[in-house]
């Protein structure tokens, strides 16, 4: 099952942990903007200045969160965004 999800979420086995636990976070994002599209880009917008500070401070590859919480919000705001059009 790794093999497959590292395949399918192209990252190295090493950061499929990362990169998993942060696809509810692109969820919750899009469900704000459902709500409201200021409070979705505020919590996007910090979301990326702590992951850029966790960077800068730690230097634990926060790209791979990034990439995660990006990952959830096309695997939610996709549809989401057919559903409304059609």
């Amino acid at each position: 099952m790794k093999k497959i999800l590292t395949r399918l979420l192209f990252c190295p086995e090493e950061s499929l942990n990362n990169v998993l636990m942060h696809i509810p976070v692109g969820i919750v994002i899009v469900f704000l903007a459902m709500l409201s599209g200021w409070v979705a880009l505020v919590f996007g917008i910090g979301f990326f200045i702590y992951e850029l500070n966790e960077q800068h401070d730690l230097g634990d590859k926060a790209y791979q969160d990034i990439k995660g919480c990006l990952f959830g919000i096309g695997m939610t705001g996709i549809p989401w965004a057919l559903v409304t059009i059609i």
